[in-house]
């Protein structure tokens, strides 16, 4: 099966960069002294927002890219599907949290 890697295919997304931040981010929130049901409503709204307005959105470039190559990757057998509950599970187990706070070093690039 083909590894699209922490970038989701994106060439300008970088994973750990974002997750390196974290604790920066977590202190701007902090300052703002919102809680975390508060930053959920927040995320719940935006994610409302970008829902009703997604046509008004052009998907990008690279994004093109990427759904070829994993069709290509389909159809010549080098990928296949996987069933969204056995997908749930496989990223469980990889991501558990106590194997991300002891081996951070695993999901760096």
């Amino acid at each position: 099966m083909t590894s699209f890697g922490n970038d989701f295919g994106n060439p300008n997304l970088n994973f750990n960069a974002k997750t390196q931040n974290r604790e920066e981010k977590q202190e701007k929130l902090k300052a703002k002294k919102m809680s975390v049901q508060d930053e959920i409503s927040a995320m719940e709204s935006i994610w409302e927002d970008l829902c009703q307005n997604a046509g008004d959105i052009a998907s990008p470039e690279w994004h093109k890219d990427v759904l070829k190559e994993r069709e290509k990757n389909l159809k010549s057998g080098a990928d296949s599907f996987l069933d969204w509950e056995d997908a749930k599970i496989k990223i469980r187990k990889r991501f558990t949290k106590n194997d991300i706070m002891t081996r951070p070093e695993k999901y760096s690039n």
